[in-house]
């Protein structure tokens, strides 16, 4: 069988844990200031890892042999089952529209994200930090960015610092405060990413059961959780 994302989506849903929390997913009609939100828990649970030095990475194959050679602890059990999933999604075909990547270090990520966004200047964004996760809170500022193409990176397992890097079409990148309720003050900064298009997206989505429609039938929004990135062309360019 040849992967790809309509065949390799349950596997991906084990590496993101907006699969096990409801309010993972959002409209867009959802970022308005003032009104209440209730956070997903952004928190990290994967164990942590550095990014290894190139030199080093580029003679790991990214295959569960040449990690399992180089990392002999990792060959069995929970921890090659986690590998495996990673591989398995880093593996699969692109869906429509999508430019996708499984850098295994900084360098990596940084070339993929200038070659998908066809600049040389970028700006990486993060949320400013987890406070509010969990939580039911209320929109406050919010900025969306221009850009017209966006590389997100999610955090995956592998034995060292690793992520997943895409850049789909239709996406819409928002920086949003979110206010404590009682409060009254801002606690956080975070970034929220908006597929306006989902056609391309699997049935068993998630975001569907969530949501409440199906594939093509409205667009999905969701928070970056505490070790993701984006990367967007500098726009003071």
């Amino acid at each position: 069988m040849d992967y790809n994302y309509l065949t390799i989506f349950p596997l991906l849903q084990i590496l993101d844990k907006r699969s096990e929390d409801p309010f993972s997913f959002f409209r867009v009609s959802t970022l308005k200031t003032g009104n209440l939100v209730h956070l997903p828990n952004l928190e990290e649970t994967l164990p942590d890892r550095t990014f290894l030095p190139p030199e080093i990475i580029s003679s790991i194959p990214l295959t569960i042999e040449g990690i399992t050679e180089a990392f002999p602890e990792s060959g069995v059990g929970p921890t090659k089952e986690a590998i495996q999933t990673t591989l398995a999604v880093c593996n699969a075909a692109a869906i429509e529209g999508e430019t996708k990547s499984c850098p295994k270090s900084l360098e990596e990520m940084v070339g993929f994200a200038k070659a998908a966004l066809g600049g040389t200047t970028l700006l990486a964004l993060t949320s400013k930090n987890t406070r509010g996760s969990g939580a039911e809170m209320v929109i406050g500022r919010m900025k969306q960015y221009g850009a017209t193409k966006i590389v997100a990176c999610h955090e995956a397992f592998l034995p060292f610092a690793a992520y997943f890097c895409h850049s789909l079409s239709s996406t819409r990148l928002y920086a949003v405060e979110v206010v404590d309720r009682k409060a009254g003050a801002a606690v956080n900064t975070m970034l929220a990413i908006c597929h306006m298009d989902t056609s391309a997206w699997p049935k068993s989505h998630v975001a569907f059961e969530i949501l409440k429609f199906g594939p093509g039938e409205g667009e999905a929004c969701h928070w970056f959780t505490q070790l993701d990135l984006a990367w967007i062309g500098d726009e003071s360019e």
